[in-house]
């Protein structure tokens, strides 16, 4: 409004002061270690797989979901690695 007051208008709007607008901080919501190892407790299958590995490492969601068996490391006979995270 000033821009268009001062350069379109050709009027004086006088000092003004402005105080720029703040945004509340979020925190992210994190789930305790018990309530993490309840969620995955009720899954099975791959859902349970894949949730345990993005806890585990970190992963997003997205990037959980976009896992191919190729990004695993497969060793030890088939197994992957004890996920202790999850002891």
């Amino acid at each position: 409004m000033v821009f268009l007051f001062r350069k379109f208008l050709q009027q004086d709007v006088g000092q003004l002061t402005f105080n720029k607008a703040q945004m509340p901080r979020k925190l992210p919501t994190v789930l305790s270690r018990d309530e993490a190892q309840r969620i995955i407790g009720h899954l099975s299958g791959l859902h349970r797989l894949i949730t345990q590995l993005m806890y585990c490492s970190g992963l997003r969601i997205m990037e959980g979901v976009r896992l191919w068996v190729k990004d695993l490391g497969f060793s030890n006979q088939g197994r992957m690695w004890q996920l202790g995270c999850l002891d």
